[in-house]
């Protein structure tokens, strides 16, 4: 990419570099305002610049071309939601419509219950009665012990040297031989290098459920648009992406995908936007630091 198409020029003469377009804003006069990310300054340091003070009409398109697929998603979802609010509504009133059957009157159930006839109750039957309608079974006579004896020598003893198929024991030894003989087949070795394991892990949707958090007050909450891909960003997974990571600084606030996201400075140079929550549960030493610092400065 040229100078030319990435620099901007104050009064004094002075050339600056643009590394990236943030936001957009078009002021009172109708002026449009371009938020610029400046090469070699902090996020801090950026600043809204008037259209024709910039030269970088390359950036100027690629962000209009995100930030309008960003609006499209979003009036998308919008008339989804609003055509599944319809259809609730109309389902309710076709329900409210619906004649409800009238619940039968509490004197006409007495009523009914009053003209049912009792079942006669049987009168008890005497002792000896039943017995002789319920004979006692008669006992088996028992076998003799002779007789015993005679079915035991029926059965053929196996002669010593071969093996009894019907003992327990040889068909525990039978089944050991045949479970050894079986060959596991071994794992086929992973050929995914460790850094793409690594990519793979922290695009998985995340299980950690991160709990609801008090959020610091703020003067100024800017809307964030140009994160690249806003799904990836809902089902990053931070237990394993920041893992390695150390903060260093929690920079400016944003309002991203209805969720309160800060702007976060590493200690190896790395600028991210990550949400409050998970910063909260990941950085508590340092997010208590800041968020009792902005409590105080909204009470003075």
């Amino acid at each position: 990419m040229s100078n030319e198409a990435e620099t901007a020029e104050s009064s004094e003469d002075e050339t600056f570099e643009v590394e990236k377009i943030l936001d957009k804003k078009i002021d009172e006069h109708g002026k449009v305002h371009y938020f610029i990310k400046w090469k070699g300054y902090t996020l801090e340091e950026s600043n809204w610049e008037p259209v024709e003070n910039l030269s970088c009409n390359k950036l100027i398109k690629e962000f209009e071309k995100e930030r309008k697929a960003q609006e499209a998603k979003e009036a998308k979802e919008a008339k989804e939601a609003k055509k599944a609010k319809e259809a609730e509504e109309a389902k309710q009133a076709k329900v409210a419509k619906e004649p409800k059957t009238p619940k039968e009157p509490k004197e006409a159930k007495q009523a009914k219950v009053a003209r049912e006839p009792k079942t006669p109750k049987k009168p008890n039957e005497p002792k000896e009665a039943k017995e002789l309608k319920e004979p006692k079974e008669s006992k088996e006579p028992k076998e003799p012990k002779e007789a015993k004896e005679l079915k035991g020598s029926k059965v053929p003893k196996v002669p010593k040297g071969q093996k009894d198929p019907k003992d327990p024991k040889e068909e525990k030894i039978e089944n050991k031989k045949n479970s050894t003989s079986i060959q596991k087949t071994p794992k086929k070795p992973s050929n995914k290098s460790p850094a793409r394991r690594k990519l793979e892990q922290e695009n998985t949707p995340q299980t950690v459920e991160y709990p609801e958090v008090a959020l610091p007050p703020e003067d100024n909450i800017k809307q964030f648009h140009t994160y690249p891909d806003p799904q990836r960003f809902a089902a990053k997974n931070y237990e394993i992406h920041l893992k390695e990571k150390e903060l260093k600084q929690i920079g400016s606030a944003y309002n991203f995908l209805g969720e309160r996201v800060y702007l976060c400075h590493f200690t190896n140079r790395d600028m991210e936007i990550i949400p409050w929550k998970v910063i909260r549960k990941r950085y508590p030493r340092i997010t208590e630091e800041y968020y009792n610092k902005r409590v105080a400065a909204a009470n003075n």
